[in-house]
């Protein structure tokens, strides 16, 4: 379960950083 968590973030993370970078 703390595995799943763990790649959920970290495919989560760069997915919010090239969000931000679209944004701007």
């Amino acid at each position: 379960m703390k595995y799943l968590f763990t790649v959920i973030i970290i495919f989560l993370l760069p997915l919010s950083v090239y969000g931000v970078e679209w944004t701007v």
